[in-house]
């Protein structure tokens, strides 16, 4: 697994925010609205109804087969 900032993972690729996390992420779309501060768009693979807003700063780990 690689450690990376999450703006440059691509849009669709999955990821984990810890490197021994259980739930994994797809990276969505680029979210800026007027009021909130801009952010990525992250769904759980396993439920596309959760998601999480996340900067694009934000370490995550790629690269790991499941």
């Amino acid at each position: 697994m690689q450690l990376v900032k999450l703006s440059t993972v691509k849009k669709g690729e999955a990821f984990r925010r810890t490197e021994n996390a259980k739930t994994t992420y797809l990276r969505g779309d680029y979210v800026r609205c007027r009021g909130v501060k801009p952010t990525y768009e992250c769904h759980d693979d396993m439920d596309y109804n959760r998601c999480i807003y996340l900067k694009g700063q934000s370490s995550v780990y790629v690269g790991f087969t499941y």
